[in-house]
C-alpha cells in the first residue's frame, strides 16, 4: 500500500476513479483509518465524490471505533444528493446497524425507494445481529409481498431469527417454502 500511495501522490490532479481505487484498496487491506483520511483529503481538495466513493468510505467508517465519522459521511452523502442510491444506502444501513443504531438503520431502510435483494438481506441480517429477530422475520415475510424472491442469504438470516426466537414452526414454514 505504501508504494501505491507513493504513486498516487505523484499524480497531478487524480480523477475520482483513482481516489476511489485508493480508498477501496485501503478498505480491502483493512486499513480503515487511512481510507477515511484519504476521503477527507479528497473532500478538502474539492474532488467531487461519487456513489462508489461512498460505498467504500462507509465500509471504512463501519470499521472505525466510533460512529461520528460515519455520521459526518452521511451528511456528505446527503449534500451530494446520493442518499437514494441503493448501494450507498445499503452500506449506511449496515454501518448504523453495526454500531447498534437499529433505529437509524430502520429509518434508512423504510425510506428507501428502490429496495433490492441486497438491501433486504442487509437489513434482515442487521435485525438478527441486533437481537430483533421478530422484526427480521416480519421483514422476511414482507419480501414476498414486495415481490422480492429470497435467496440463500435471506433464508439463513430467517433461520437465525427463528433460532433466536425458539420458533421451530416458523423455521419449518420457511424450509417448506
Amino acid at each position: 500500500m505504501s508504494y501505491a500511495r507513493q504513486l498516487f501522490d505523484q499524480m497531478h490532479k487524480p480523477r475520482v476513479f483513482l481516489w476511489n481505487t485508493l480508498i477501496k484498496a485501503y478498505v480491502k487491506n483493512g486499513i480503515f483509518t487511512e481510507a477515511a483520511f484519504v476521503y477527507r483529503q479528497m473532500h478538502l481538495l474539492g474532488v467531487r465524490p461519487d456513489q462508489f466513493t461512498y460505498t467504500f468510505v462507509v465500509k471504512a467508517c463501519a470499521e472505525l471505533p466510533e460512529l461520528w465519522a460515519g455520521s459526518a459521511v452521511l451528511a456528505h452523502v446527503v449534500k451530494y444528493g446520493l442518499e437514494f442510491v441503493a448501494m450507498v444506502r445499503t452500506e449506511l444501513i449496515l454501518m448504523f446497524a453495526k454500531f447498534g443504531e437499529l433505529g437509524m438503520a430502520d429509518f434508512l431502510f423504510e425510506t428507501m425507494v428502490d429496495r433490492d435483494l441486497i438491501a433486504w438481506n442487509a437489513f434482515i441480517a442487521a435485525c438478527v445481529q441486533n437481537g430483533n429477530a421478530g422484526k427480521a422475520l416480519a421483514l422476511f415475510r414482507q419480501m414476498d409481498v414486495a415481490g422480492i424472491k429470497p435467496d440463500a442469504v435471506s433464508v439463513v438470516s430467517a433461520f437465525s431469527a427463528c433460532g433466536q426466537l425458539g420458533c421451530l414452526e416458523n423455521g419449518e414454514e420457511i424450509y417448506g417454502s
